[in-house]
This record gives C-alpha cells, structure tokens and sequence, in this order.
C-alpha cells in the first residue's frame, strides 16, 4: 500500500546543489504558462544563403544572450529562438519564453543566424539557463541559451521529453506530502533524463543531480508502508544506491533484502 507519508527531507537542495537552478519559476507571474513545445509549422523557405555560412556541424549550441529585457526569470527556461533581423544586425536572433515573452537576444552570430533560417526555418526549441542572483541585467554572471540546430525532430523531442522530466520533478518535490510512487517516478525519469543529457553532452551545463537523503528515506518511508513491491522496485537503482554513503548504502539494501525475504524471493 502507499501512504501519502511526507519523507522528512530537505526539498531545499534536494534537486539541485546550492549553486545550481530553482527550475522553471517566473519572479513576474502569479501562474505559470506552458512553455514553448515545437517550433510552429511555417511555409517552406528558400533563402538564399551560402552553405558556407552555415554551421559545420549540427547539434546543440551554447550562445551567450548579450541582451536583455525586464523581464525577472529565476533560473531555467525553456522557449523558442527566432531569427528577427533589425537595422542594427541583420543576424539578430531573439529568445522568447511562454507567451512570446522576449527576455533577450543573441547578436551578430552569422552561423546560428543561417543555420535557423535554413534549417529550422527561422525558428526552433531553446533552453537555457539565467543566474538567479535576481536581476539579470546586473548580474555579472554570463546567461546562455542553448539551441539545438540542425537536429532531427526525434532528436529535439528526445531533449524536450528530458526537460519535462526535470519539469515534472520540481512539480512532485514541491508538494508538502510525496507518495512512495512519486519518488520511483523521480528516480525512473532521473535515469532517461541522464542517458539524455549525457548523449548532448549536458552533464557539465546543468547540474541534475539528486539529494543523497532521498533514496535512504524513500527506502525507510517503504518499510514503513510493508511495501515489497515498492522496495524491489527500488533494487534496479542500484547504481545510485552505491554512491551513497557506506551507512546509507547499507540500511537502504538491507530494506530491500528484507523485502526480498518477505516475498518469498531468493537472496
């Protein structure tokens, strides 16, 4: 059975390190709206552009965003990157969020510029990251956005489906009460969400780790509950289960033995 019972841990921390992100929170809004998903269907173009100026190899790029607008963001955020010359660079490409929200723009890239045009027809799914010190205009940290160019749809959707892990992550962590089934999920989606982003070579842009206290009190919160099933379910995340500490690691697979015991199954 699975009881709504709080695991006592620290959600402060418990998604991410101290120096890493609050993911998808507007300072500026009372709602969240939903994010940008695909880029929308447009007519096929045909720019004139030279194959030369174009980026020589396709996937995820990391732009710096030089500009912004007042717009407060706390952390991730998830959009669209559309190419929009204006009298002052004709390469200019803005970065929109929810409903066309413009928090800033990547100048004078000639190679993203083309590349979007020619590849994504002007616009395509971005991500990114903007230092939560509060307001990003005077923040000396630097804010980028990181654009997957040139990419198949199966691959952008690969990318979109590991950011709404995260998403759905925060979602389950901000609950005052987490069900044992909640915190599986969490540690199911962590493996898809790592295999992801070590395939886009993420791993060192976004810190995704989970707080060492989780699995220890999911593992206690089961036994509690005499759900078997829950800490067999929790033997296949063995790999995260040895980079806890000697302690942890031990009460956490003798839970699971007990299960195993209890289930009539072989040790």
């Amino acid at each position: 059975m699975n009881k709504k019972t709080p695991i006592l841990l620290s959600v402060a921390g418990t998604l991410l390190s101290a120096a890493a992100f609050a993911f998808f929170r507007l300072r500026n809004r009372a709602e969240k709206t939903p994010f940008f998903e695909k880029s929308p269907k447009r007519s096929p173009a045909k720019p004139n552009i030279p194959a030369s100026t174009l980026y020589k190899t396709k996937g995820i790029k990391k732009v710096e965003i030089k500009a912004y607008h007042d717009i407060k963001l706390s952390g991730f955020f998830r959009g669209e990157a559309k190419v929009r010359p204006d009298e002052h660079d004709k390469y200019n490409v803005d970065i929109f969020v929810n409903d066309n929200d413009l928090i800033g723009h990547i100048e004078k890239n000639r190679r993203l510029s083309n590349s979007i045009t020619v590849w994504h027809n002007g616009a395509v799914f971005a991500f990114g990251l903007i230092p939560t010190s509060g307001d990003v205009d005077n923040s000396q940290q630097k804010t980028f956005a990181f654009i997957p160019v040139g990419l198949s749809d199966n691959a952008t959707e690969e990318i979109l489906t590991a950011l709404r892990k995260l998403e759905d992550r925060e979602k389950i962590l901000e609950k005052e009460e987490i069900a044992s089934n909640d915190y599986l999920q969490i540690l199911n989606d962590h493996q898809l969400v790592s295999e992801v982003f070590k395939k886009y070579d993420l791993l060192n842009e976004f810190d995704i780790s989970l707080s060492k206290k989780l699995i220890p009190a999911l593992s206690k919160q089961l036994e509690e509950e005499e759900d078997w099933e829950g800490l067999l379910k929790l033997e296949k995340h063995a790999s995260l289960i040895d980079e806890l500490s000697e302690r942890f690691a031990g009460a956490t697979y003798r839970r699971i033995s007990k299960a195993r015991k209890t289930k009539g199954i072989k040790q």
